[in-house]
């Protein structure tokens, strides 16, 4: 996909949004088929992801007590995206519809009957960003959209294009990992990021002062974004970016910390190769695993000899720092 077809901001286009309601083990999956599908532009809203509001505040205000009621008993994600509204269009939906089906062999619950298909201008698109995606703070580290300005007491900014990649330092699971690369990296590491997205952990490793991250995605797309926003922050000269699927390929780098923002089912496939990745005592920062899915990943890398060392919950979601 060219850049030209990731944005164009002079032109009144109309494009296609889809909105998909699936449950959150599904959404990097469906992520990943929008972008494979030529997406302008990727979103993933989180039901759950609302400001902790006052007990007295809530009940004072009738309407924030209802919308808090409706966020509480949501337990599913809308992944949204953009496609142009083109004579390409039917064609690539029906391939995504397709798609879609086929993700249930892999025991997702999703559901081409749950896609819905509108059509935008793209000055409501480019709008729409601005409501999505705002700048986070984890740790000291600022993960910040292009358009806003920095403050002046931030400790370490990674300049994100929003519209792009999977990634963008909002959700739960990247924040964790995230915090947990502060909390483990001390500089000089050599670090695997697997499925890297936008390139957003590994920017942020790099900015932490590793010596080498390689950066692995199995989507050209996703690559190609990776490189960009590496560029905008100024750390492409540090950040090896390969398009892979690492489980049927050799990876020769050993490394430090190895990183990933998977599902838990992918995670438990990779077991093995994460660890002929690792040097000896090196640590992997898994994050994307489900609540209902811990013990079985725990267990996965319990087999393969290797120890939790630390464990994050937020939500529904759980990070774990295991050692080689």
């Amino acid at each position: 996909m060219n850049d030209s077809k990731i944005m164009k901001r002079g032109e009144n286009m109309k494009w296609a949004e889809l909105t998909l309601t699936t449950e959150r083990e599904a959404m990097e999956a469906v992520s990943n088929l929008f972008h494979e599908s030529g997406a302008g532009g990727v979103v993933i809203k989180d039901p759950k992801i609302v400001p902790q509001l006052d007990e007295d505040e809530l009940w004072q205000d009738p309407q924030k007590l209802e919308k808090h009621a409706e966020h509480s008993l949501i337990d599913r994600v809308y992944v949204m995206a953009y496609l142009p509204w083109d004579e390409e269009l039917s064609n690539k939906l029906s391939t995504i519809r397709e798609r879609i089906s086929d993700m249930e062999n892999y025991g997702l619950n999703v559901s081409a009957n749950d896609l819905n298909v509108s059509k935008v201008d793209e000055d409501d698109w480019s709008e729409a960003w601005k409501e999505y995606y705002q700048p986070v703070n984890v740790n000291g580290i600022t993960v910040r959209p292009t358009w806003t300005s920095p403050d002046n007491n931030e400790q370490t900014t990674i300049w994100l294009d929003p519209g792009m990649a999977f990634g963008t330092g909002t959700h739960p699971t990247t924040i964790m990992c995230i915090s947990f690369l502060k909390q483990y990296l001390q500089g000089n590491e050599k670090v695997i990021d697997l499925g890297c997205g936008s390139g957003i952990l590994s920017i942020a490793a790099a900015k932490l002062g590793v010596e080498k991250v390689f950066a692995y995605d199995i989507d050209s797309v996703a690559c190609r974004v990776a490189g960009q926003n590496a560029n905008l922050n100024e750390v492409r000269d540090l950040i090896d970016i390969k398009r892979g699927d690492v489980k049927k390929q050799v990876v020769e780098e050993k490394a430090d910390v190895v990183v990933g923002n998977l599902i838990s089912d992918i995670i438990i496939s990779l077991v093995p190769n994460i660890k002929y990745m690792m040097k000896e005592n090196a640590i992997f920062i898994g994050s994307g695993i489900a609540v209902n899915k811990k013990e079985a990943v725990i267990d996965e890398f319990n087999s393969h000899g290797m120890e939790i060392v630390a464990e994050e919950t937020s939500g529904e979601w759980i990070a774990l720092v295991v050692r080689n």
